[in-house]
């Protein structure tokens, strides 16, 4: 025989309303780096620079980046 569980839902806050996004300092903090780290997963790191080129980089040489440039996560 199945069990038969009961829950309450309570409301805490109300969502923020579709359309009204307040930037945050991690948006401020990702448009003002040299460039931003949008995936680590593979063998090869890829970045992509303020002008929007991309660039797939070893972790030795983004380590080096990391020393000489602005930087945020994108992920």
């Amino acid at each position: 025989m199945a069990a038969i569980i009961e829950t309450t839902w309570a409301k805490t806050k109300a969502a923020e309303p579709v359309g009204a996004y307040t930037p945050t300092l991690v948006d401020a903090d990702k448009a003002t780096a040299d460039f931003r780290i949008i995936d680590v997963t593979c063998r090869l790191k890829r970045i992509v620079w303020r002008d929007g080129t991309q660039q797939d980089v070893t972790a030795a040489e983004l380590r080096k980046l990391e020393t000489q440039h602005t930087w945020a996560c994108d992920f």
